[in-house]
């Protein structure tokens, strides 16, 4: 069973295998990331709408958003935000049914699966670039998204490892919008190593 609704959605969708959407969210307005199955990880981007308007390109920015929380990834409570690279709040956690995260790495791209002998292989960077084109957003080689509900931690080595997920069937994120924004959200690609189970 999914866990109950926190209101009525203006959006319900989910997300098919080794693809992404974008959609719209007003400021105040709740997103809700479910992992249906369980150890499926999501990547998740956001961009100030208004900026984009205005024909600025300010996403969710990973780098300045673990400097300013002063933590690998945002948690429910004072170090809750994430931020674009003008240093302002995009979005912030709200609920977190898991507890580990990522922010560290790029979204899969093509480059990753050619090194790893899967040319041609199905990328959550590519399905961003055409999920978000309509927006006018620059396509990337490379997102650095947030990816949600993907297991990495720095062993004592300073090497990033990744393992399996934590989340179960029906975990979740409830994010917070905290200002209009464009979003999107991907059904990992990634069916080559324990990462994405």
């Amino acid at each position: 069973a999914l866990p109950p609704r926190p209101a009525e959605p203006r959006l319900d969708f989910r997300v098919d295998r080794a693809s992404a959407l974008s959609y719209e969210v007003r400021e105040g307005e709740y997103i809700q990331i479910i992992d249906v199955r369980g150890r499926q990880c999501s990547d998740f981007l956001a961009f100030n709408a208004k900026k984009l308007q205005q024909g600025v390109e300010r996403g969710l920015d990973a780098q300045v958003t673990r400097t300013l929380m002063g933590r690998a990834y945002p948690v429910v409570g004072l170090h809750s935000k994430y931020y674009d690279l003008d240093m302002d709040p995009l979005c912030q956690i709200v609920q977190d049914t898991v507890g580990r995260h990522d922010t560290f790495m790029l979204a899969c791209n093509a480059k990753y699966y050619d090194d790893m002998g899967y040319p041609g292989h199905d990328n959550c960077t590519d399905n961003f670039n055409r999920a978000l084109a309509p927006f006018g957003i620059e396509p990337k080689m490379g997102w650095p998204a947030v990816n949600f509900f993907y297991n990495t931690f720095v062993a004592p080595c300073d090497r990033i490892v990744m393992d399996e997920p934590w989340s179960r069937p029906g975990a979740y994120c409830l994010l917070r919008a905290l200002t209009g924004s464009v979003c999107a959200s991907s059904s990992f690609a990634d069916d080559v190593d324990p990462s994405n189970s």
